[in-house]
């Protein structure tokens, strides 16, 4: 009997731990749900959808940064509609997007599958386009662009071979520059034309070094049969003046008006003008419906830019405004519902995004504020949600009161209370779950051989 009572102090003694830290977690998952704004995951990005009607949101609280949490809102009802993950390299971070076929195409780089091509489509699927077949630099961010509605790639697969690869109407198109009959010799290397992204020329290009110490400049873009447009650069040719020859001639190839690119002028005060390529001649100021002072140019499809700015010469006095602009038909639509309800300093962002796809009347925003929107410019609706509205959105009503959900998800934070309390719970756990009749059969063995086996009490004469 002692020793079963010996037994069961030593139980009540292992005890004592558990019950302290119970004590120490309960009090700590209290405070957790007072401030649970404080452990909901943070969004890096987000980009509204459907006209308006969805969003979605990156997030990357993984503490390895491998991969991306991505949730799809309703944004009627606030609430999370999916959630999903995508992998990506350790801080490699999120590409350009591009809005295609009611969806958005977000790039993200793993190490082992390469460039990931993630098409989210409203509905809440999910494609990846790419499927292991883009390989670039490790810098890969700077191999990778957003223009006019189209994502571009330039990159060198591990055989050495050059490629330009474009994705436009949700379908990935890639031409290898080595490819016979394509350039006069072997590419050996792959730039960006500076600025040609950036508006400077009507089609983006790239400066392709070949192995014979010519260059030629290939477009940044295909045409409808998946083909890229090629201009040797002559001997005695400077580079300034290839590039100008191949502006004109890409222009013409791709159903650009070379002699009437939209662009922002630096003269003060920088409203948006007309330029003449070929003539390289500034002219008019575009005719928009109202002016826009100090303004910025944002182009969104093959025929459409937005002109956004302020409604003073001097934007500290004036409020920001903006118009649409379809360089074939020359028509305006109004985006100024949307753009007044951000700052000028939006404008000059360098993260500020605009999207919009031909024979739609909406326009997104994506802003350096974290901040997502967009403007129905038929009827002229618009809103704009901040980062940390959104974010509120992922905390549910069972999360901010004591509930099983809300402390499983506090002891997924993990932190030393919680494991030590689990530690001392799996100590008791083994302690009581032991045998117990050890000792009582021991005793009952040595008694069964003081029985068989009589102690010696010395000779009997």
């Amino acid at each position: 009997m002692k020793k079963k009572r010996a037994l069961s102090l030593a139980n009540l003694v292992f005890l004592i731990p558990v019950i302290l830290l119970s004590f120490f977690m309960w009090n700590d998952y209290k405070r957790y749900i007072e401030n649970i704004d404080d452990y909901s995951p943070s969004l890096e990005r987000t980009y509204m959808l459907d006209g308006g009607k969805k969003l979605i949101g990156f997030s990357n609280d993984d503490r390895f940064g491998e991969q991306y949490d991505v949730y799809l809102f309703d944004t009627g009802t606030e609430t999370i509609i999916k959630k999903t993950t995508i992998h990506t390299n350790f801080q490699a971070g999120l590409g350009p997007a591009a809005y295609q076929q009611e969806g958005i195409i977000i790039p993200t780089y793993d190490d082992t599958l390469g460039l990931q091509l993630n098409y989210f489509h409203s509905t809440g699927e999910v494609e990846e386009l790419a499927q292991g077949t883009m390989h670039i630099p490790s810098a890969w961010s700077s191999n990778v662009y957003s223009w006019r509605g189209r994502l571009i790639v330039a990159g060198e697969s591990p055989g050495s071979e050059w490629y330009v690869a474009q994705v436009k109407d949700g379908k990935l198109d890639k031409v290898n520059l080595g490819e016979k009959g394509l350039l006069p010799a072997r590419p050996v290397r792959v730039d960006e034309v500076h600025g040609s992204f950036k508006n400077d020329q009507a089609v983006p290009m790239f400066s392709v070094s070949l192995k014979d110490d010519r260059t030629a400049l290939v477009s940044g873009i295909l045409d409808k049969k998946g083909d890229l447009s090629v201009l040797l650069e002559k001997k005695d040719e400077g580079t300034f003046a290839a590039q100008e020859r191949a502006g004109a001639q890409f222009a013409k190839a791709f159903g650009f008006n070379n002699a009437k690119l939209v662009r922002e002028n630096g003269n003060y005060p920088e409203e948006a003008s007309f330029y003449n390529a070929n003539e390289k001649q500034w002219g008019t100021a575009v005719p928009t419906p109202k002016p826009v002072y100090q303004a910025r140019v944002f182009l969104l499809n093959d025929e459409e830019l937005l002109i956004a700015g302020s409604t003073a010469k001097d934007e500290l006095n004036g409020t920001v405004i903006g118009y649409v602009f379809n360089e074939k038909s020359g028509k305006f639509q109004d985006a100024t519902v949307l753009l007044e309800q951000l700052n000028y300093e939006n404008l000059e962002n360098s993260e500020t995004e605009f999207h919009k796809q031909l024979g739609s009347d909406i326009l997104y925003y994506r802003g350096g504020d974290l901040a997502a929107g967009y403007v129905d410019m038929n009827i002229q609706k618009a809103k704009v949600l901040p980062n940390d509205q959104v974010e509120g959105w992922m905390v549910t009503k069972n999360e901010t009161k004591v509930s099983m959900q809300s402390f499983w998800n506090y002891a997924k934070q993990g932190g030393a209370i919680i494991i030590n309390w689990a530690v001392w719970v799996f100590i008791n756990l083994v302690s009581f779950l032991r045998p117990r009749n050890r000792p009582s059969h021991v005793s009952e063995i040595k008694d069964e051989k003081n029985e068989s086996w009589p102690a010696y009490s010395g000779p009997d004469y």
